[in-house]
């Protein structure tokens, strides 16, 4: 477990927030990896990215992608930070800016990777915590959740086939099979219950009519997510093009809790909050793993960042979480008794509720597939969809996607070669 802040022994600019976190994993099959690392723009404290990828038919592709983001995004990532306070139309720029280099960053990943020709894959989700401004992007199912000491806001979209309604209408439309694993496998536990994102042989797939075992995949392959940085052999659907959402942070303090799956199909996203919400960093990482490792019902690996933002270096979560729910605290004293074990627990407020405590709401909220309708056969967004985001069709998005033949137009860039070479181009899908 590594514990880690971010401004030690360093003049702080008033107006940015605190950083401090701390990791811990769990590993079974070694497919997990964790990256964290200071943002190469000039704050006081440090401005901080952190990752967590999960990789599935091996480590390579997740070992390649935290090696290699920093030095693709770092090559357009603006320098400048905008006065948080009172700009708010700087403010705006500078958050399109980020959401514009993290997409690129995601589809260059791929087309690297691409090149070399490994069949591996990751789920990627990355936090970017500059001044006062989160923004999360995601492919996969490793999720992130913030908590306010009060309520809780999902900061991910999750890419996992069974439960994205949205994602399942995008493959069918493409044509694409969509099964569980067939009954006749003898499968392992965590492949019945949908732990992991391992690629399966074919002809393992449940046949028509048949209700099959454990969530649904995508074939050929058996990917349970749908977007995905590699995965050559999971056919052109499979993209690495993030979600991406943003928020202003809270000033009295926050914390963010992001791992891969193997935390999140132990414990819901309120169960996490509550075991972790009166405990420092260190310690909440540490109850996280152990609650993981305690369960029998998976053998996955589970990686886990805690990062607490906060308004002084003297300030703790715990302390603001205790402020944010005095009336919650005592009320769940009262509770307590001999019988109040066998009552249902309460979900976590969503912080994004305008009566709840805590409220919160996205900045901006975007599914950059949706986001650019002239480069692609999708259905245009909403404003509702878009929220915030009012200039999201940019001549910027040079993801020009062609099957898996061509990402990158304007540098020729050739991704997405599969064992038998390059894929035919399936055009006009950006």
């Amino acid at each position: 477990m590594g514990d880690g802040a971010s401004a030690v022994g360093t003049q702080r600019d008033s107006s940015y927030p605190f950083v401090h976190h701390a990791t811990a994993s769990r590993v079974v099959k070694g497919e997990d990896v964790l990256f964290v690392h200071p943002l190469a723009i000039p704050t006081q404290p440090q401005s901080m990215m952190y990752m967590v990828c999960d990789g599935h038919s091996g480590v390579e592709a997740a070992n390649f992608v935290a090696s290699n983001f920093l030095r693709i995004f770092n090559t357009k990532f603006p320098t400048k930070l905008p006065n948080f306070g009172v700009a708010k139309a700087e403010v705006k720029a500078f958050a399109e800016s980020v959401r514009k280099v993290l997409c690129e960053t995601f589809v260059r990943l791929d087309n690297e990777w691409a090149n070399v020709g490994h069949m591996a894959g990751t789920t990627v989700s990355v936090a970017l915590c500059i001044g006062w401004l989160l923004t999360v992007a995601n492919t996969g199912d490793s999720a992130i959740v913030l908590d306010t000491g009060c309520s809780i806001l999902e900061l991910t979209r999750s890419h996992r086939i069974q439960s994205n309604l949205d994602e399942q209408t995008r493959l069918k439309a493409a044509g694409q099979q969509l099964a569980p694993l067939g009954f006749h496998l003898q499968v392992g536990q965590d492949q019945a219950q949908g732990r992991g994102t391992q690629q399966q042989p074919a002809g393992n797939q449940a046949k028509p009519g048949e209700p099959g075992v454990g969530p649904i995949r995508l074939w050929p392959g058996g990917l349970c997510v749908s977007r995905a940085v590699g995965d050559l052999d999971a056919g052109p659907e499979v993209v690495p093009i993030p979600h991406i959402r943003q928020i202003i942070l809270p000033v009295e303090g926050c914390r963010v809790v992001m791992a891969s799956d193997g935390l999140w199909d132990v414990l819901s996203f309120t169960k996490a909050i509550k075991l972790t919400r009166s405990k420092p960093t260190g310690a909440a990482a540490s109850t996280l793993v152990s609650a993981v490792s305690r369960d029998l019902r998976t053998m996955d690996d589970a990686s886990i960042v805690i990062i607490d933002i906060l308004p002084s270096e003297g300030t703790s979560f715990p302390t603001v979480a205790l402020k944010a729910t005095p009336q919650a605290s005592q009320k769940a004293m009262a509770s307590s008794g001999l019988f109040s074990c066998f009552k249902a627990e309460p979900v976590e407020p969503d912080s994004r509720d305008l009566t709840g405590p805590g409220h919160l709401g996205f900045y901006c909220d975007v599914d950059c597939l949706r986001a650019y309708p002239g480069r692609h056969p999708m259905q245009p967004v909403s404003p509702k969809q878009v929220k915030d985001c009012a200039q999201l069709v940019m001549p910027w998005c040079s993801v020009a996607r062609r099957g898996r033949a061509e990402w990158t137009r304007e540098e020729g860039v050739e991704g997405r070669k599969g064992r038998k070479g390059r894929r035919e181009d399936k055009g006009g899908h950006m």
